[in-house]
């Protein structure tokens, strides 16, 4: 294995190598595969936090070790006070609080970066592009094809993109659309449980095209600028307003249901992009959201499963930011600005309405 200077390496993990650098670094990732093996460990470990964050000069980069799988721990952060506010509000604040991932290859020799529940990830894909992958997500490419004729990947969960701008053009696929382009940052929201496929843009242009399995459906292309989100709809039904749109605390207008027809591409102008992508921060900012939407979030954050005992409570509206507080810091949250009382029995929460 051709050998590079692992100072190069851990500046770029860091966030300080220079443009000289980073143009070594990629030439070394694509030159053999066992390249590119090596630099996702050390990746892997510096995330865990088994790295250290530069390496004293006559010393040697620790070897990694087997197991390509880590979890760490961080001391949380005192409760920060709440205050409420004219509509229930919990400030509280969480932050990634662990990091435990798994690659592996599938039978079509596609590799799959795996991140379960409770976990969020950073990955570095071979063109450099950087990806964060948000609890319960899969993200799958060929790395004998990526970056030839295209560059392909295809999500199922959440993920943000910061895409190298190259050539090539850079695509993800999901289940229900395909995002095509060349050089940008986005955010893609594709679990298969949720009724929508929501694409929100920071920078640069990206195509998104509705995919249909009927061939009598033509298939429609939208072009998103910065500042705009794309909301698909799944299946025919109801949508609050919220939902499609960044809506401020107290907004009785966010609550507002609007019907949509199955396959309807939905465009919000001039959204607050932080909203939808603040999650790879480790933060979650909530803007007036209905108690029953923000259990999923908590679900995937602290892979809990949570079971409401009275329908009323899933209509309460939340605004806040979480960082880093447990599970429990943020119920008690919940419990101190609402009528709401909670039950933890080992990883399974039950709410129910406060007598």
């Amino acid at each position: 294995m051709t050998s590079i200077d692992e100072h190069i390496i851990l500046r770029y993990l860091a966030g300080t190598a220079t443009e000289e650098e980073l143009g070594q670094l990629e030439r070394w990732i694509g030159a053999e595969e066992e390249h590119r093996k090596y630099f996702y460990h050390l990746s892997d470990l510096y995330h865990a936090g088994a790295l250290p964050k530069e390496i004293p000069s006559g010393r040697e980069m620790p070897t990694p070790a087997a197991d390509r799988s880590f979890r760490i721990s961080r001391r949380m952060k005192e409760f920060l006070k709440i205050a409420a506010a004219v509509v229930i509000t919990a400030g509280v604040s969480w932050g990634i609080y662990g990091s435990l991932f798994q690659r592996g290859d599938t039978d079509s020799g596609r590799e799959v970066i795996r991140v379960p529940a409770g976990s969020v990830a950073t990955v570095l894909l071979p063109d450099s592009t950087r990806v964060w992958l948000n609890a319960e997500t899969n993200l799958t490419y060929d790395p004998k094809l990526f970056g030839k004729d295209s560059r392909d990947v295809w999500l199922t969960g959440e993920a943000y993109f910061d895409v190298t701008r190259r050539k090539k053009v850079f695509t993800v696929n999901t289940t229900k659309i395909r995002i095509t382009v060349h050089g940008t940052r986005f955010n893609v929201k594709a679990y298969p449980e949720d009724a929508t496929i929501e694409t929100t843009l920071e920078e640069g242009k990206i195509q998104l095209t509705r995919i249909s399995e009927n061939k009598e459906i033509k298939s429609r292309s939208v072009v998103l600028e910065p500042d705009q989100r794309a909301v698909l709809v799944k299946n025919e039904g109801r949508l609050l307003l919220s939902d499609v749109i960044t809506t401020e605390p107290g907004d009785a207008e966010g609550s507002r249901e609007i019907s949509v027809k199955s396959g309807k591409i939905l465009v919000a102008d001039k959204v607050d992009t932080e909203v939808y992508t603040s999650w790879k921060d480790g933060r979650l900012i909530i803007r007036g959201e209905p108690l029953g939407h923000l259990a999923k979030k908590l679900e995937r954050r602290y892979d809990v499963h949570i079971i409401f005992r009275n329908e009323e409570v899933k209509t309460l509206r939340f605004t806040g930011i979480l960082e880093n507080e447990t599970l429990e810091q943020v119920l008690y949250a919940i419990h101190l600005t609402s009528p709401i009382h909670y039950t933890i029995d080992h990883k399974t929460v039950y709410l129910d309405k406060q007598r």
